[in-house]
Formats: structure tokens, sequence, C-alpha cells
């Protein structure tokens, strides 16, 4: 029950570690102390089990992690940026194992931060924090495969036609894929419309 909430509580810090790397002082301290009191975000966070604001806490944190690790081994500490990198790379597989259809935008996003900023990064560090984060998924996997008999079935699919078929070992790698990242379908004219109902007449005042 707690959990979210915990990782909710770092989020702030972890805001601020990534954004002041980035933007001047002033403004990370602004979003940082923005996010902690965020109406919306306290409202997730004490919902134990609405997976959004742990998730989102979960990936900052770990990038932050990462972040911090790689600035310690540049000053020789090696051991420590290890362990940080290793905890970091926990926590990123536990935000996928919270919601892993993300891993669609959040992979990209991952690839395209690496191309950019691959002269500073680690391989050692980033070999260390994949490692640990098979930890998380591997518990996800496994809990998976023993609450609907398959370790890609999820909760949505299992009561489909398919989770069947993939018991019989009738469903196809297609089917499969499909079910696991789109398992309402793909539907454009409903998504957008969607879009526009949780964005713009929620948070007319941010725009």
């Amino acid at each position: 029950v707690f959990v979210p909430a915990a990782l909710a509580a770092s989020a702030p810090l972890a805001l601020y570690i990534l954004l002041r790397r980035v933007f001047p002082e002033y403004v990370a301290r602004i979003s940082s102390l923005w996010l902690f009191i965020f109406p919306t975000w306290l409202y997730y966070s004490s919902r134990a089990l609405l997976p959004n604001a742990a998730m989102i806490a979960a990936y900052l944190a770990g990038a932050a992690l990462l972040l911090v690790a790689h600035e310690r081994q540049a000053i020789g500490a090696k051991a420590v940026a290890m362990c940080e990198a290793m905890a970091g790379g926990v926590l990123l597989g536990l935000a996928v194992a919270i919601r892993p259809i993300e891993v669609l935008w959040l992979m990209p996003v991952a690839v395209c931060l690496a191309v950019v900023y691959r002269r500073q990064l680690s391989l050692r560090l980033l070999v260390g924090s994949l490692a640990f984060a098979i930890l998380p998924l591997g518990v996800m996997a496994a809990w998976q495969q023993q609450t609907y008999g398959q370790w890609y079935l999820t909760g949505y699919s299992s009561f489909s036609s398919l989770a069947g078929e993939a018991a019989g070992g009738g469903a196809s790698l297609l089917a499969l894929a499909s079910s696991a990242l789109f398992p309402f379908g793909i539907h454009p004219a409903a998504a957008i419309a969607t879009f526009w109902q949780q964005t713009f007449p929620l948070y007319w005042w941010v725009f």
C-alpha cells in the first residue's frame, strides 16, 4: 500500500537531479516543488492500485541514479557508481514491470538519448544496470505465468479467446504481440477523442 506513495515522494528529488543538469538551478527547484504539490500527482500517489504515479516515479528515480552513477564514476568512485547503476536498473525494470505498454514510447526516447550522449555513457554501468533491471521483470513474468498460465498474458488478454489459444499453442506470434501491445485493438478515432477529453478540458489552465 505504501510503495506507490514512497516512490511518488522520491520523484520531486529525482526530477530536480535530472533538470539541474539541463536547465538553470531555479528551473529545477521550481519544477520539483511544483510536482511535489501538484494536485493530480498527489491524487494518483494516494491510490495504491493506480500505477501511473509509481511508474513515473520509478522511471525518474532510475534515470537520476544512472546519471549520478556516471558522474560518480567520472571522479573515480567506481564501486559506488556501480551500486547506484544497479539500483537504477532495478527501478527502471520495476517501472517497466508496472506498465509494460509504456515501453512503446519510452524505448525510442531511451535510444535517442543514448545516441545523443553516447560519448558520456559508460558501457560498464549500462550493462550492470540492465542486468539488475531483469530482476523485477523476471518476477513479473513468473507472476504472469502463475496467474494467467503464460508469462506474456496479462489481465486484459487473459479474458479473450487468445488465452485459450496460447495455452493450446494455437496462437501466432503476431497475434500474441498484438494482444500484448494492443489488448483493446487499434482505434485511432477513439484514441484521439480520449486524448482530447483527458487533456484540454481538464487542464485548460496549463495551456
